[in-house]
């Protein structure tokens, strides 16, 4: 498949049919599978699953759907199970997909304390083209391994694969469009499945597609999914789409593919056109042997893809588009990328456009070899080393945060997600991509604070994007968490805060007496501190009163600590219930807008929690001055779970934690936080 053409492929030959004498049960909705089962192995258990995933799949096959199909840990291959047929060519076996069918991996299974325990990295499930179990180096004794691990051809959405590593297939027969030579990991033909969690790894295909072969109108969904190390001695190491298959990735990376002609990671190609999320495509190589092929991340060839947020690092191409190579009226679309690293032998070290063109908005392009962008393009408020035409666009050393240890998110004087601690942390230096997008893309969803304007490169726009020395006259508080029990829940309120920029100490409530409060900008009283023993000490409940702190209290255990300091919206002023909603009072309220904008509906009714118990205060009929309503309780107007008093005292009537928030949930509480620790409430009587 080394030249591409616009021609339609042939349909591939069909597999033969393999007889498969086995009895089929129906056991409901989950069948089991585990090799190390030894009880009647029939599926209806742990104790009893099979050990063939092919048992399993025929079982399904035969069952009223939707079915799941439970994986645990070990070594699968497609053959296993199956009656032998003389002169069959086994290394046609391949685990077929079928519609309504959930295939999860990951399980402890019968040899772990919990078999229902999932997880995906301690429990590596395997599904393996290795059909003999020889390979004892990378492609090496492969020559039985089969040509296709996993087929997803003739099915939709509801075809599930979720928590696999797909391996050591061997498409290695014939040449491009014989089926045997193209989509090793993964074969599609007119197929839509969708793949979660998985990695396709160490997979061969001599004419393309490696890891995943997409054709004719195919359409996957890939999320979280990681192509490592997959090779072909022609194009698309890691993916190919090809005739108008049109693929949504996200937060897919490809690593270190390798093709001998084009494109290491992905190859578009006949109206083809996927969109890709927050995918990454580092190290992949083109062409390196031969020196004159292209696109060591991403060739297009009339393919049209869309790329928002994602990183091309060090990608090489033996002779144009280190990053990625146009050709054939393409015109991909890329917002908020970042490139760098990128080599190409001859040009277009990013990007190479050849009779082609490319639009880019709001990236970064820099210290990439050769040149950065060779050929037409439709470039506006991008970083490009050296400058190149178009509006907003500038040549400045974008400040990456550590480079050489791949992190490149932007250095930022106010705050920079730090992806190894997994914390914001503050540089001596800003970069000039800060704030510096196009002032009508979309940046509501940066962390405050923001600039009200998108940052360039691959955060840009995301929750992950580097602060902005534009504050609004507010800061980040700086918050100290009072729980009876530093356990999950209070842990689970850390990460939220942490994750959107504020510093946050956890401390029990016996710690109060010894903690300097004065060093806090905002204290958060807990739920859990309802307990009758909690504020046994006096000291404790004066240390922080006499703090002069901003005050937020949660649920039961904020209701209980205003009651002690006698306020109107503590205990016993309320009632309990489990609604997890609010009617806003004034939509109008800065809270509701700054520093997170929350859409407010006709109604005036906000989904806060999935689910939870709350504290509503009780004001009817009469509200008291010192108090400020901000939203009651839906279709009960004298019940108010969100309410402040005097200058410092908030009362966040619900008791679950963010886990059970909804994401306007969080971004009000956010707000919450921010302007109680820097505003004076104002009775709204």
């Amino acid at each position: 498949m080394a030249e591409i053409k616009n021609t339609r492929i042939l349909r591939t030959i069909p597999f033969l049919l393999i007889v498969v004498l086995v009895c089929s049960y129906a056991h409901g909705n989950i069948i089991y599978v585990d090799d190390d089962a030894a009880g009647t192995n029939d599926g209806s258990s742990w104790e009893n699953a099979y050990v063939y995933l092919q048992d399993a799949l025929a079982d399904a096959n035969d069952s009223v759907k939707p079915v799941e199909i439970r994986v645990a840990q070990g070594i699968y291959r497609p053959n296993e199970g199956l009656i032998a047929i003389p002169e069959f060519d086994w290394r046609t076996t391949t685990f077929q997909f079928i519609n309504d069918v959930v295939l999860k991996g990951g399980y402890a299974g019968i040899v772990g304390a919990d078999p229902n325990e999932r997880n995906i990295q301690a429990y590596e499930t395997v599904l393996s083209g290795d059909l003999h179990g020889d390979d004892d180096a990378l492609f090496v004794n492969i020559g039985e391994n089969s040509y296709h691990v996993v087929t997803g051809s003739g099915t939709d959405n509801t075809a599930l694969l979720d928590g696999f590593v797909v391996t050591a297939s061997n498409a290695n027969a014939g040449t491009f469009p014989d089926p045997r030579s193209i989509g090793g990991g993964m074969y599609n033909i007119t197929g839509s499945p969708k793949i979660s969690n998985c990695i396709f790894r160490n997979n061969y295909a001599s004419s393309g597609g490696a890891g995943m072969f997409n054709s004719d109108n195919s359409d996957p969904l890939l999320e979280n999914c990681i192509f490592i190390e997959n090779v072909t001695n022609e194009d698309g190491a890691g993916m190919i789409n090809f005739m108008g298959s049109d693929p949504v990735l996200t937060d897919c990376d490809f690593i270190r593919n390798k093709a001998k002609d084009h494109a290491g990671g992905m190859l578009n190609v006949a109206e083809s056109n996927p969109v890709l999320d927050r995918c990454t495509f580092i190290a992949n190589s083109a062409g390196m042997e031969s020196q004159r092929h292209d696109g060591g991340g991403m060739f297009n060839d009339e393919g049209n893809p869309r790329l928002t947020n994602c990183l091309f690092i060090s990608n090489t191409a033996g002779r144009n588009g280190g990053a990625m190579h146009n050709r054939g009226n393409s015109n991909p679309i890329m917002l908020n990328c970042t490139f760098s690293e990128n080599q190409a032998g001859s040009e277009g070290g990013g990007i190479h456009i050849q009779d082609a063109n490319a639009t880019l908005a709001d990236c970064i392009l820099w210290a990439n070899g050769s040149d950065q962008i060779n050929g037409d393009a439709n470039v506006s408020y991008t970083n490009v080393q050296g400058g190149f035409a178009g509006q907003g666009n500038i040549d400045a050393d974008p400040l990456f945060a550590d480079p050489n240890n791949g992190d490149y998110h932007l250095k930022s004087q106010s705050g920079r997600w730090d992806p190894n601690s997994g914390s914001w942390v503050k540089d001596d230096v800003t970069s000039p991509c800060i704030d510096a997008g196009d002032p009508n893309s979309d940046w509501a969803s940066e962390t405050w604070p923001h600039g009200e304007r998108i940052n360039m490169g691959a955060y840009g726009g995301t929750r992950q994007a580097s602060m902005s020395l534009e504050t609004e006259g507010k800061t980040l508080p700086r918050v100290t968490f009072i729980c009876s029990h530093r356990d999950e829940e209070a842990e689970d309120f850390e990460s939220l805060l942490g994750s959107y920029g504020c510093s946050t100490t956890l401390i029990r409530s016996a710690e109060v007496t010894a903690t300097l409060l004065d060093s806090y900008d905002l204290i958060i009283v807990a739920n859990d501190t309802q307990y009758e023993d909690t504020w046994n000490d006096p000291n404790s409940t004066a240390a922080i009163e006499d703090s002069g702190k901003p005050i937020i209290g949660l649920g039961y255990g904020g209701y209980d600590f205003f009651g002690l300091l006698g306020l109107s919206i503590g205990n016993p002023h309320g009632a309990h219930s489990s609604r997890g909603s609010i009617e806003v009072i004034d939509p109008n309220c800065p809270l509701f807008r700054m520093p997170y904008s929350i859409e407010i509906p006709a109604d005036r009714a906000l989904q806060l929690y999935t689910e939870t118990n709350s504290i509503g205060i009780y004001l009817w009929p009469t509200i008291p001055k010192t108090v400020t309503v901000l939203g009651h309780e839906v279709n009960d107007a004298g019940y108010y779970p969100l309410v402040a008093e005097y200058d410092r005292y908030l009362l966040w009537g619900f008791t679950e934690s963010p886990q059970k928030m909804t994401e306007v949930g969080k971004r009000l509480f956010i707000n919450v936080v921010i302007w109680t620790a820097n505003e004076t409430w104002e009775s709204n009587n």
